[in-house]
């Protein structure tokens, strides 16, 4: 049993922006501000991670979508095949299961800050 992995993985929960949408070829891509440097599990571990809209999370996932981090190199794409809703600038995004070891892997690549983490003791 890996202890990191079993017991604080599926604790955390990374909350993004969306800060574009493009239609390229029929693919469409959502760039949020947050890339590979904060959330690095699809490269390292091959996870690709679960989203949902944080406030329509019960809406139907009628398209699928290319979730595209912000540091504009080829690998920092989180996921191509991701279903959700239709998507719009300005909304948050939750990415599930990132409580594992991400915050421990992060880095300031590209002189992007690392993402805030925030801790709810009484919640444990």
């Amino acid at each position: 049993m890996e202890p990191g992995e079993f017991l604080t993985n599926l604790s955390g929960v990374l909350l993004v922006e969306v800060v574009s949408v493009e239609d390229r070829l029929g693919v469409t891509f959502v760039g949020v501000d947050a890339g590979w440097n904060v959330m690095n599990d699809p490269y390292i571990f091959g996870r690709r991670p679960a989203a949902v809209m944080a406030t329509r999370a019960a809406e139907p996932c009628d398209r699928e979508v290319t979730l595209a981090g912000h540091i504009s190199e080829g690998n920092d794409l989180f996921r191509s095949d991701l279903p959700l809703p239709e998507v719009r600038e300005g909304e948050v995004l939750a990415l599930a299961s990132v409580g594992g070891y991400t915050p421990g892997m992060w880095t300031d690549h590209c002189m992007r800050p690392r993402a805030a983490t925030l801790y709810f003791s009484e919640r444990i």
